[in-house]
């Protein structure tokens, strides 16, 4: 491993938030990293799209072990090579949150065939998935309205926001700019408490195809207070609930949970090796700071991603 970046569900799982899920049988320690960027050691007889020496961008779901680590061993599902074009910086930060970034949009209806015209508003647009999910919506014809803090509009319009807003402005809208909804602004990155979604009441007043998707989900909060079974019970009946209430308002209401796939990531790679893809890091850092940097009460607040320097070639 060269490089890796800096997902927030690392720090939830330095806290041991989540571990009955996803770490089930108590097994310390555990290794953090959901991304990165490596060399190819050796590969498995069932694995026919890699080959030894290869560079791989990797992306790792938080039930295995990370790639905080010199070596590591993941399904092939996980890892798709690069090209000449991407450098290590630039694969190592997109990984996990550009591969939950494109589910994401898929949950949307929007890929390169069906993106060109269609309005999209991203909820939460300065933060690693939003950069992603920005460029690659616009990239592929979108036309995208970013929410996010005002510091950052700026920056949102050179990775092709057509239009910026800030959270409290948005929450304010009876209708929206916009048919579509991805929403990845945690509760505390908006000082809202989502008890109530504003968004999702204004996209069912707006007219057009109208699908919400989300990657907010209460699943890890719920097992941690209640247990694994209750917790899952409890994480079932609140989708059904919100689903079956979007239906009834005219909108397609989907949550997305992070998925190890290799489809994924060679989107990504293809479009983050063109010319025209910027960079979302925002800050670099070397593996030495890595347990400062968990230690701390709470995270910094910038945008983009933070890339961390492994092991470099």
């Amino acid at each position: 491993m060269t490089a890796s970046s800096i997902n927030p569900i690392d720090r939830l799982l330095a806290t041991g938030y989540g571990a009955v899920l996803v770490n089930p049988r108590g097994r310390f320690p555990r290794i953090l990293g959901r991304d990165g960027v490596g060399t190819v050691m050796a590969t498995g007889s069932a694995v026919s799209h890699l080959r030894v020496g290869q560079r791989v961008m990797l992306a790792v779901s938080p039930r295995r072990d990370g790639t905080y680590a010199e070596q590591v061993t993941i399904p092939g599902a996980c890892a798709c090579a690069l090209g000449e074009t991407m450098t290590d910086d630039a694969a190592a930060v997109v990984g996990y949150a550009g591969s939950t970034a494109v589910q994401a949009l898929r949950a949307a209806d929007l890929d390169p065939v069906r993106a060109r015209g269609r309005r999209l508003l991203i909820h939460g647009a300065s933060g690693g998935l939003g950069t992603i999910a920005v460029q690659m919506a616009a990239g592929w014809g979108a036309q995208v309205t970013a929410v996010c803090s005002t510091r950052n509009h700026a920056w949102l319009k050179e990775l092709g926001a057509s239009r910026t807003m800030d959270y409290e402005e948005a929450r304010g809208l009876q209708t929206l700019p916009a048919d579509s909804v991805i929403d990845f602004a945690t509760p505390a990155s908006e000082g809202g408490d989502r008890r109530h979604d504003p968004l999702l009441a204004a996209l069912q007043r707006t007219d057009g195809r109208r699908v919400y998707a989300t990657v907010i989900t209460p699943t890890l909060g719920l097992v941690t207070r209640h247990g694994l079974l209750p917790g899952l019970l409890r994480a079932g009946a609140d989708l059904a609930w919100r689903k079956a209430s979007a239906s009834l308002n005219g909108v397609r209401y989907r949550q997305v949970l992070f998925r190890e796939e290799s489809e994924a990531l060679a989107r990504l790679v293809d479009f983050f090796s063109k010319a025209q893809a910027q960079s979302v890091v925002q800050r670099v850092l070397a593996a030495p700071a890595l347990p400062t940097e968990f230690s701390e009460s709470t995270a910094p607040r910038i945008p983009g991603k933070t890339l961390v320097h492994l092991f470099p070639r």
